[in-house]
C-alpha cells in the first residue's frame, strides 16, 4: 500500500463523525461463507492490519457486524460527505 494512498485515507476517515465511521466501516466489509473479508479501496488486507489501519479493537469491529447481520439496512440511513 503506497504512503500517500493510506495517510489520504485515514484522513478522510478521522474527518467524519462516528456514524459515518461506521458506515464507510460498512463499506469496506464483504460478506462470505467464513465471515468477513476487509479491503481498503480496492486492496484487500487481513482484519489485523484493517483494524491496524482504521484504530479499532475486535469489540468495535464485531458490534458493527452484529448489527449488520441483525439488521443490512441499519448502516444506510447516514449520509456521506
Amino acid at each position: 500500500m503506497d504512503f500517500k494512498f493510506a495517510f489520504e485515507k485515514r484522513k478522510r476517515d478521522l474527518a467524519m463523525n462516528k456514524s459515518m465511521q461506521n458506515s464507510y466501516l460498512v463499506e469496506c466489509l464483504q460478506s462470505t461463507l467464513l465471515g468477513y473479508d476487509y479491503h481498503i479501496g480496492y486492496l484487500f488486507i487481513c482484519s489485523k492490519a484493517f483494524k491496524m489501519f482504521h484504530s479499532m479493537g475486535n469489540f468495535r469491529l464485531s458490534r458493527i457486524q452484529e448489527n449488520l447481520e441483525k439488521d443490512p439496512t441499519f448502516y444506510l440511513e447516514v449520509c456521506h460527505q
